[in-house]
């Protein structure tokens, strides 16, 4: 079985990112000529790295997405989940940045796809920020009108502060280089 170190060979050795970018696209053309998946992924992964490097975050969901979709194909549990950490990370800086920008609603959009995934991978720390900007999300644009909703809101904020009681977790995470190592 393949080491799960194979995922994210993304290195900007390139003079820029364009360009990185610009030869993992070309070198995904090729590798899909070979059927070679594993390899396949590893590029996707690393093209999905390099959009978030330059910012791009929105276009990076796409390559992690189909990296996640061929390794569930080639049923490599290790392998999945390694790819959907990177997609995870994506998500979260998505996230935050449509949350710091204003736009609740789609913060509420991908903390929802976050939530999924940090489920599936049994990831706490994604689990945690997505719950965070969930609650906050809906707080303030308040659209827990009715009283059931007020309880899932309580019920969310009860599990943040729960889950953060003795763990150290920012946003920052998402928006520093080694979210993107």
């Amino acid at each position: 079985m393949q080491s799960l170190k194979m995922v994210g060979v993304f290195t900007p050795t390139c003079t820029s990112l364009k360009t990185t970018i610009d030869l993992l696209e070309k070198n995904l053309v090729n590798v899909r000529g070979t059927k070679d998946k594993r390899r396949e992924i590893n590029i996707l992964v690393s093209l999905g790295q390099a959009y978030m490097a330059v910012g791009d975050n929105s276009k990076a969901i796409a390559p992690f997405e189909q990296a996640s979709a061929i390794a569930r194909e080639l049923q490599d549990p290790q392998l999945e989940t390694a790819v959907l950490q990177s997609q995870g990370k994506a998500l979260g800086q998505i996230s935050y940045s449509y949350f710091v920008q204003g736009d609740y609603a789609k913060t509420i959009q991908y903390s929802e796809q976050l939530r999924a995934i940090a489920r599936e991978i049994k990831n706490p720390y994604f689990e945690v920020v997505a719950l965070g900007l969930l609650a906050n999300s809906y707080q303030i644009t308040g659209t827990l009108p009715t009283r059931a909703n007020a309880s899932k809101l309580l019920l969310i904020t009860t599990k943040v502060k729960n889950q953060r009681k003795n763990q150290d977790f920012t946003f920052d995470y998402f928006l520093s280089p080694k979210a993107i190592a």
